[in-house]
């Protein structure tokens, strides 16, 4: 038996993100990240034809995307010719997401076969604050001041949306293989195997029918 355990952790931070070219510092942003896992193998020799292995992963990540010193809530997104003043339309935002994957493989060798099962499991749960043009978008094809005599300087578009920002994101992915390397002679070894996956995310998010017949053949060869 062996088993072996490691945690990792990576913070992060980005700052002046969006400033450049036409956009000026009010599209600015600060963003701050925090990644864990933890992840453990356990490996067993079961007999000398059996093999089996094991692995559990706990994963965590955060992002936040922040206008702090840059702009104010509230305050609209202005596209001009000459520049793009104003907080971004889809600031702030963030995401949380919690990851639990569980993959397992089984291996068995019977004479001329080697056989191989798995499964990979992976249930994810994931939270977002997503703005879209909560604040006003406003867009003018003219750097004229504005005055509300000459038509030519409004705006030629605005958009706004009054929805929620908070969106929950759950994903569930499976994945199941069957395989089988035969040794019909000693210069030629069949490979065959079968393998199945299913998501569930787009019915979750979406409300979209689920795609449950994802069944990949896989045959091969190897001649020597």
């Amino acid at each position: 038996h062996s088993l072996t355990a490691r945690y990792r952790a990576d913070d992060r931070i980005a700052t002046g993100g969006g400033i450049g070219g036409l956009n000026t510092r009010e599209r600015g942003s600060n963003t701050t990240g925090l990644d864990q896992d933890v992840v453990s193998s356990f490996t067993s020799v079961l007999s000398n034809r059996a093999l089996n292995e094991v692995r559990v992963q706990y994963a965590l990540r955060e992002s936040f995307t922040n206008t702090d010193g840059y702009s104010v809530d509230g305050m609209p997104q202005i596209n001009r010719p000459s520049g793009n003043f104003g907080k971004a339309q889809n600031l702030p935002q963030g995401r949380n997401e919690n990851r639990l994957q569980i993959v397992e493989n089984f291996s068995y060798s019977l004479n001329a076969h080697n056989f191989k099962v798995g499964a990979d499991i992976s249930i994810i749960r994931a939270d977002s604050f997503f703005p879209r043009n909560r604040d006003g978008n406003f867009t003018f094809t003219t750097d004229l001041p504005f005055d509300p005599n000459n038509l030519a300087t409004y705006p030629t578009q605005y958009v706004v949306a009054n929805v929620d920002p908070t969106v929950d994101l759950p994903n569930d992915l499976f994945s199941f293989f069957v395989q089988d390397q035969w040794q019909l002679q000693t210069n030629l070894t069949l490979n065959l195997g079968l393998r199945y996956d299913r998501e569930t995310g787009f019915n979750k998010i979406i409300d979209e029918p689920e795609d449950n017949n994802n069944l990949e053949p896989r045959p091969g060869n190897v001649c020597g």
